[in-house]
C-alpha cells in the first residue's frame, strides 16, 4: 500500500495542550508519553484543513493544475498520472535537469556526543556526484528503531538542533523532533564545507553559475540525496521520512518535497508559497532562488523598471505562471503550510488548488494551513508543526475516532473462519430499529447478529448461500439465496427466505428460472411502500416485485445498456451485469447498481426510469479501478444504502465508499486505499446505516465488518 494511505490511518500522541477559541494554548514541556491521544490530536489538527469562510472554494487568479498544457482537463486517475508527469517534466526543464541521484551517499561522522534522550552526530553528507558536502547534525533517539525521520534544511544546522543563539523554542526542529522519537538530519547550505565563511546568498548564486541551473532546483536535488542517506540507515524507517523548514528552509522544503515524491509529508513554514512582489521577503526573483540568468547580474531587491526581473522568475511572470502547479506534485501526500507574514490566510486561494488535486485522488483533510502574525514561528505554531509530523509519520494502529480521509473509523470485527464471529465471504448487511447488525455469512450458510459496537449477539443457520438481506417493517429478515459460487458444489434453488431476528424460518418463495416470479442469481433485496419486496434478479437482468407473502406483482428491465435495461456489454448469462443491489428512498424511488456499465439507475416505485449516472473510470465519483487481490480490473458499484436526507452511500469493488445526492451528484467518499489495514477494503459489498448516521461496510475479502462515522 502507499505510504500516504497507511500513514493517513495513523494518529500518534503529540505535544499539544489544547485549543481555546480556535487558538492553541501555549503548552508546557511534554514528553511523548504525556501527549494527548490520537483522537484529541486530530480534533485539533482537523481545523487546520478548513480555510476561513471568505476563502473557502476560492481559487484566485491561478490556473488549475488539473489543466493540461493543451487546455484539456485531467478527469481520471490515468489522466492525472499523465498531467503530473507533464508538470514534473516542465519544472525539471525550468530549473535545470538533475544529475543522477547518488546511489549510496556517504555520511561521514566527525564527532559524537550524548544529549538528553538522543545521540548527536556531527556529520558531513555527500550531496553531489562531484563530492560536494553538506555540513550537519544527525540526531538519533534512544531506544530500538527503526524510527521515522525528518530532514531539516536551514542556513546553518546549529539553529535546527537548538545550539544557536536564536531559534530555540521557535524553529529548533531537529532537536524538538529528536525528543519526540524522530531521527533528524539538519544541514546548512551546501558548499559551506568547501568555502567556509561565505554567505548563503553567495553560495547559492555560485551554485547556480557552476551548476547552470536555478538554485532552488539544486537545493531540491541536495535534499533528495539527503533523503537517500537517511533511508539507507538501519535505524530509519525509509517509508516515513518527512521534511520541514522555515523561510529559506521553507522554500527549500517546498521545492524538495514537490520534486522528490519519496518525502512522505512536509511542513512549509512561511516560505511564501506564491509570488508576491508587494512583499520584499517573498523574494523568488533573487538570483539565489529563481532569478539566476547566465551573464546577467541584477541588484538585490523588488523588481522594478530600473531593476527588472531575470532568469526563470521573469519567464514565469511573463507567462502568467506561478507555483500552484508545483504544489500539485505534492498530492496526495500531506502538507502543512505554517503561515506567517509571507503566507497570510489569503494564500488559501492558491492552496485550494492542491486541495482539489488531493480530492481528485480521493483524499480529504490532507492539506492544512495555520496563521500567525509573525514570520518566525510562535511556540503555538511550532507545536502545530511538530504535531502535524507526528500525526502523519508515527506508525501505530488505527484507533476509534481516527480519520481515514472522509470518515472516522470506529470499529472493525471478524476474520476468516467458521467459528462464531468469524466469516467466510460475508456479503449482505442490514441494521434494524434497535441498531442491531445482521450479516450474511455466505459460505458458512448463516446469519450473524451483532451489537452496534461489534459484539456477537447471536448466529443461526439459514438456507444455503445467503447474500442480500434487509429488514421489513415487522423487524423480520428477508434473505436472498442463490445457487452457489464455488465450482463443484451442489447447486441449490434461487429463493427468498423470511426469518425472525432469532433465525426462525417463517416462509420462503421462489425457484430458479426465467419466468415470472422465478429467479436467476438473486442479488439485493429491499422493502418499499406497501411492503412491496423489490428483488434484483441478476442474471435475468431485471427487477422483480413481490408482495409481503411472496406473490409476484410485476417486473421491469431486460438485457441491454439502454435506460431501464441491465447487463450492458457482459455476456447475457453473466450475473455481474446487474442489477446487483437495490435501495429505496423516502419517496419510494428505486435505485439499482450495475457493475458492467458502472452506473446507478433510478426508477419510480412502479419501475419507470428517471435517471442514471456513473462510469467505470478510476476516480472519485466513478466506480472503476483495479481490484488488487485478483490482479484484474473488476468493475463497478456493488451495494447501496440511503440516509435520512435521501443521499446514497455506494460501495464499489475497487474499494471506494462514496456518497451521492439523489440526482447523482458526487458529494464525498473514503476508502481509496485497498488492503487489510483498518480503513482499507478488499471488494466491499453490503453497506448499511444505523440511527446515529454510522455506516457499516461488509469488507468481503477481508472477511470482516468495518464501522465508520460519516455524520456531519
Amino acid at each position: 500500500m502507499s505510504i500516504c494511505g497507511k500513514l493517513g490511518m495513523a494518529l500518534r500522541a503529540a505535544t499539544l495542550a489544547g485549543l481555546a477559541a480556535g487558538v492553541l494554548v501555549a503548552p508546557g514541556k511534554l514528553d511523548a508519553d504525556e501527549s494527548p491521544t490520537g483522537q484529541v490530536l486530530w480534533a485539533q489538527l482537523e481545523k487546520l484543513t478548513q480555510p476561513p469562510a471568505e476563502f473557502a472554494g476560492q481559487f484566485g487568479p491561478y490556473r488549475s493544475p488539473l489543466q493540461f498544457a493543451d487546455g484539456t482537463l485531467a478527469r481520471t486517475r490515468e489522466d492525472w498520472a499523465r498531467r503530473r508527469n507533464e508538470i514534473l517534466e516542465t519544472w525539471q526543464r525550468r530549473l535545470g535537469d538533475w544529475p543522477p541521484l547518488i546511489e549510496r551517499p556517504a555520511m561521514k561522522i566527525l564527532e559524537t556526543i550524548e544529549r538528553d534522550g538522543f545521540t548527536q552526530h556531527h556529520v558531513q553528507v555527500e550531496v553531489s556526484p562531484e563530492g560536494i558536502l553538506a555540513d550537519g547534525y544527525l540526531l538519533v533517539p534512544s531506544g530500538k528503531g527503526p524510527f521515522p525521520a525528518v530532514f531539516v534544511p536551514f542556513y546553518e544546522p546549529l539553529t535546527s538542533i537548538g545550539q544557536a543563539e536564536k531559534g530555540r523554542g521557535t524553529h529548533d526542529y531537529g532537536w524538538q523532533l529528536a525528543r519526540r522519537g524522530f531521527v533528524t538530519l539538519s544541514i546548512g547550505t551546501p558548499g559551506s564545507v568547501e568555502t567556509p565563511g561565505v554567505d548563503t546568498r553567495q553560495l547559492l548564486t555560485r551554485a547556480g553559475i557552476a551548476q547552470h541551473r536555478q538554485p532552488l532546483g539544486w537545493l531540491a536535488y541536495v535534499a533528495a540525496n539527503c533523503h537517500t542517506a537517511l533511508a539507507q540507515r538501519p535505524d530509519v524507517d525509509p517509508q516515513r521520512i518527512g521534511i520541514i523548514g522555515l523561510s529559506y528552509g521553507g522554500k527549500w522544503s517546498m521545492f524538495a518535497s514537490c520534486l522528490h515524491d519519496k518525502f512522505a509529508c512536509a511542513v512549509w513554514s512561511d516560505p511564501g508559497i506564491v509570488f508576491n512582489e508587494k512583499n520584499p521577503s517573498v523574494n523568488y526573483w533573487e538570483p539565489w532562488y529563481l532569478g539566476y540568468e547566465s551573464d546577467v547580474e541584477r541588484k538585490p531587491g523588488v523588481p522594478s523598471a530600473d531593476n527588472p526581473r531575470t532568469g526563470l522568475y521573469r519567464q514565469l511572470i511573463e507567462a502568467g505562471d506561478d507555483l500552484v502547479d508545483l504544489h500539485a506534485l505534492m498530492a496526495p501526500r500531506p502538507v502543512l503550510v505554517s503561515g506567517g507574514t509571507e503566507d497570510p490566510p489569503a494564500n488559501w486561494q492558491a492552496l485550494n488548488h492542491l486541495v482539489a488535486v488531493t480530492q481528485h485522488h480521493g483524499y480529504r483533510r490532507r492539506v492544512a494551513m495555520t496563521a500567525r502574525a509573525t514570520h518566525v514561528p510562535t511556540a503555538e505554531a511550532l507545536e502545530l508543526e511538530l504535531a502535524f509530523l507526528e500525526h502523519w509519520l508515527k506508525p501505530h494502529e488505527l484507533q476509534p475516532g481516527d480519520d481515514v480521509g472522509g470518515a472516522r473509523f470506529l470499529a472493525a470485527w471478524g476474520q476468516e473462519g467458521s467459528q462464531p464471529g468469524e466469516f467466510n465471504i460475508p456479503i449482505g448487511i442490514a441494521v434494524n430499529a434497535a441498531d442491531e447488525v445482521f450479516v450474511t455469512d455466505h459460505y458458512n450458510n448463516r446469519v450473524q447478529k451483532f451489537s452496534a459496537d461489534g459484539k456477537l449477539l447471536d448466529h443461526f443457520a439459514v438456507l444455503p448461500n445467503p447474500g442480500g438481506i434487509c429488514v421489513n417493517p415487522a423487524g423480520n429478515l428477508l434473505i436472498g439465496h442463490f445457487p452457489g459460487s464455488r465450482l463443484g458444489t451442489e447447486k441449490t434453488p434461487d429463493r427468498i427466505s423470511v426469518c425472525t431476528p432469532e433465525g426462525k424460518l417463517l416462509h420462503e418463495w421462489g425457484k430458479s428460472g426465467q419466468g415470472e416470479g422465478e429467479l436467476n442469481w438473486v442479488g439485493g433485496i429491499a422493502v418499499g411502500m406497501g411492503q412491496r419486496v423489490y428483488v434484483a434478479d441478476q442474471t435475468n437482468h431485471r427487477m422483480q416485485v413481490f408482495d409481503a407473502d411472496g406473490k409476484f406483482l410485476f417486473q421491469w428491465g431486460k438485457y441491454g445498456g439502454l435506460p431501464g435495461e441491465f447487463g450492458g456489454t457482459e455476456p447475457v448469462l453473466s450475473r455481474v451485469g446487474g442489477p446487483q443491489f437495490v435501495a429505496i428512498d423516502s419517496a419510494g424511488n428505486i435505485y439499482t447498481s450495475e457493475a458492467t456499465l458502472g452506473r446507478i439507475q433510478k426508477f419510480t416505485a412502479d419501475g419507470k426510469f428517471i435517471l442514471a449516472w456513473g462510469d467505470n473510470d478510476d476516480r472519485p465519483g466513478s466506480f472503476g479501478g483495479d481490484f488488487l487481490a485478483f490482479k484484474i480490473r473488476l468493475k463497478g458499484p456493488i451495494a447501496l444504502c440511503i440516509d435520512r436526507k435521501d443521499r446514497l452511500w455506494i460501495s464499489s469493488v475497487a474499494g471506494r465508499i462514496q456518497q451521492f445526492s439523489s440526482d447523482g451528484a458526487y458529494l464525498r467518499g473514503f476508502g481509496a486505499e485497498q488492503g487489510s489495514d483498518p480503513g482499507q477494503f478488499l471488494a466491499p459489498h453490503g453497506v448499511a446505516l444505523d440511527s446515529r448516521g454510522h455506516i457499516y461496510v461488509v469488507d468481503t475479502y477481508n472477511h470482516r465488518v468495518q464501522k465508520f462515522d460519516v455524520s456531519e
